[in-house]
């Protein structure tokens, strides 16, 4: 039986993937991909069994990104991991100097991941129409929590930045929150190096 959901979930992760590559976010990021020499292909991504539970990682010396499909029987789930690894091979190819063992470089990462997990309900806040001043406000500080509090968590799955992982957030948050790059049109250039924002 085991075995079994194992097959299935792997089988319905390849579906979702499917359904993943129609979405507004994946065809932006694998088109800003394109300006830094490389693209998406579906062999960058794998499934696989995973005894913990983690969504997934992004391996950037072999430019692949394993999903733990037994961890996202749901598409919602499944779109929030792989947009999760898709910002991380975004930043490592856009940053001139990104380093998967810099924890401020990964707590950007984390904040623009979360800025874009379905919990946190970014588009949605955008879209809004508020009824008053006051309720933006407060619909903005409980999406900051959220963002803030999903980015602290991403982090701490990392032993080397676990202990400090909410100094490393607040440390790169006023760089990181409002930059929703490659998909907003009217955002400004990144830096190419990381130590211009950090």
């Amino acid at each position: 039986m085991y075995n079994r959901f194992n097959t299935y979930s792997k089988l319905l992760s390849q579906e979702h993937l499917k359904t993943f590559k129609k979405d507004n976010f994946f065809y932006k990021i694998s088109t800003a991909l394109i300006v830094f020499n490389s693209s998406f292909k579906d062999e960058m991504v794998t499934f696989a069994t995973c005894d913990k539970y983690f969504e997934g990682v992004y391996l950037p010396k072999e430019e692949k990104i394993v999903l733990c499909s037994n961890a996202l029987y749901h598409y919602s789930e499944f779109k929030d991991a792989i947009q999760r690894q898709l910002i991380k091979m975004y930043d490592h190819k856009w940053s001139e100097n990104y380093s998967f063992s810099n924890c401020k470089h990964l707590a950007c990462s984390e904040i623009w991941a979360a800025n874009f997990h379905s919990k946190c309900s970014i588009s949605t806040r955008r879209g809004s129409k508020f009824k008053t001043q006051k309720h933006k406000l407060e619909v903005d500080s409980a999406n900051e929590y959220c963002v803030r509090d999903l980015a602290i968590n991403y982090l701490k799955e990392r032993d080397k930045c676990e202990m400090k992982a909410e100094k490393y957030v607040d440390f790169v948050w006023a760089s990181c929150y409002n930059d929703y790059s490659p998909l907003s049109d009217d955002r400004i250039d990144k830096a190419r190096s990381l130590t211009k924002i950090l």
